[in-house]
This record gives C-alpha cells, sequence and structure tokens, in this order.
C-alpha cells in the first residue's frame, strides 16, 4: 500500500488515512485484508501545537493498522442484488473539529488479481439512507464534489467534532447486472441427449473477480476555513455548500 501525504500551502494542513479493501466475488467471499496509514501534521498558533488526525470506523469500530474490512462477509455466498450493513465513517481522531474529505473508488480485479477496466465498477454500490453516493445531498451531511462510475468525492457540510464520527455509508450491495452472461458455449459433445435438449456452459464477465473499494479519508482545519479548503483541496467551499459561515 502506498503512503500518501499532502502539504497544504499555508495553515491548510492534512491527515491522511487510506485503505483498500478486496473481496472475493466468485461462490464465496472471502476476506479482505486492509492496509492502511494514518498520518498527521502539525502546525503552530498562539503557542499551541494543535493536531488534525482522521481514522476510518466500520460497524462502529475503528479500523487497526492491520485490521480486516468486510469480515462480516467471510465465508458467506453472495448473492447479487442482497444488501449488506456495511456502516462507514470517517473519524475525527485529532483535538480540534475538523472538515472532512471522503474518496470512495471502486474498480474490478480479474482472476490474475490484476484492475480490470473492461468492468463496471458502478455495480460496486455502496449507499447510505438507500441513496447512491453520487446522489447523496446535504442532509445527509454530506455534499457531493466529484463522481464518475469509479470514484465519488464527498465533503463534510459542517465540521465534524472531536472524537465525532460521521457515516457516510451504510450498505454494500453487488447489482444483479453481473449476471448478464458473457455467451453459452455448447458442451464439447453438442450431441443432443435423451429429452432432445443440447446441453450448453454459460459464462459470465464477472467470473471469479474480487471487487475492490479504496477509501481515503482526509481533513483541514476550521481556522480560515475557506481558504484552508481552497488550497488544500482546490475546491470553492461556499459553492459546494460547505457550511464555512459558522466555522471558528
Amino acid at each position: 500500500m502506498n503512503t500518501t501525504k499532502r502539504s497544504a500551502r499555508g495553515l491548510a494542513l492534512l491527515a491522511v488515512f487510506l485503505l483498500t479493501v478486496a473481496a472475493l466475488i466468485a461462490i464465496m467471499a472471502s476476506t479482505a485484508q486492509a492496509a492502511l496509514t494514518k498520518q498527521s501534521e502539525t502546525y503552530e498558533a498562539t503557542l499551541e501545537l494543535t493536531s488534525l488526525e482522521v481514522g476510518l470506523s466500520e460497524n462502529g469500530n475503528p479500523v487497526a493498522g492491520e485490521g480486516t474490512l468486510l469480515g462480516g462477509l467471510k465465508d458467506k455466498t453472495i448473492n447479487p442484488g442482497e444488501k449488506f450493513d456495511e456502516q462507514l465513517g470517517a473519524m475525527n481522531t485529532g483535538d480540534q473539529p475538523e472538515f472532512m474529505r471522503v474518496s470512495v473508488r471502486t474498480y474490478w480485479k480479474d482472476i490474475q488479481g490484476k484492475k480490470t477496466t473492461e468492468l463496471d465498477p458502478s455495480l460496486i454500490e455502496l449507499t447510505l439512507g438507500g441513496t447512491e453516493l453520487k446522489s447523496l445531498t446535504s442532509n445527509s451531511g454530506w455534499v457531493v464534489g466529484s463522481s464518475t462510475q469509479e470514484q465519488t468525492v464527498l465533503y463534510s457540510v459542517n465540521p465534524v467534532d472531536q472524537g465525532g464520527t460521521l457515516l457516510f455509508a451504510d450498505t454494500l450491495r453487488i447489482d444483479p447486472g453481473i449476471l448478464n452472461s458473457k455467451g453459452q458455449t455448447p458442451l464439447e459433445n453438442q450431441g443432443k441427449i435423451a429429452d432432445g435438449v443440447t446441453r450448453t456452459t454459460i459464462t459470465y464477465d464477472y467470473d471469479g473477480c474480487k471487487f475492490c473499494v479504496d477509501i481515503e479519508v482526509d481533513s483541514v482545519q476550521t481556522h480560515n476555513a475557506a481558504d484552508a479548503i481552497k488550497g488544500a483541496w482546490g475546491v470553492d467551499a461556499n459553492s459546494l455548500g460547505i457550511n464555512v459561515g459558522g466555522a471558528a
């Protein structure tokens, strides 16, 4: 896992949390190991050293450095269309309120374990309150900064208090669209069986593939929030609907 670290201009400091999770889509789901790195930087203000730190929670529990995500799917059959409880939240583990950003990227790996762009990442669905991440509104506590088939970037509308957690997903589902058949191949013996039906095998594009979810959480300070957000993330907080007016 590559360590991600950013330095922002001025006082726009970042704390970065990165994890990757992959679960096997075949007959059974395997445990997905998550390797993560948490980093924080500090700034000095009024002779007080303050840190910005972030984390990720899964189903109410912090994800440890060598922790496992999607552990609840271990040894379970994954049925396309079935919903699984997967509550994911951005945690403020620092000592001051922070504006949070979450980047969620979904993709597939083929049976050789290589990322493939031939399969549809939008079939890997994370939702919050029944709404896909790309369609969340400010009522959810998040606004959507950008969205593609593979990645959605969310920004917290308000600062997350010290020790607080803001959920950005509560359900995982694999769209039944993965069952669209790739083709029908007659068996080696193409003769007809006794009832007059020719036997064939059906293969699917997603046979033996893995679905993957990369999640990155980072944060900026609330002091001079509009400038901090612009300098660190390159977006206009007011245009997105981020509530910087009430930030200290």
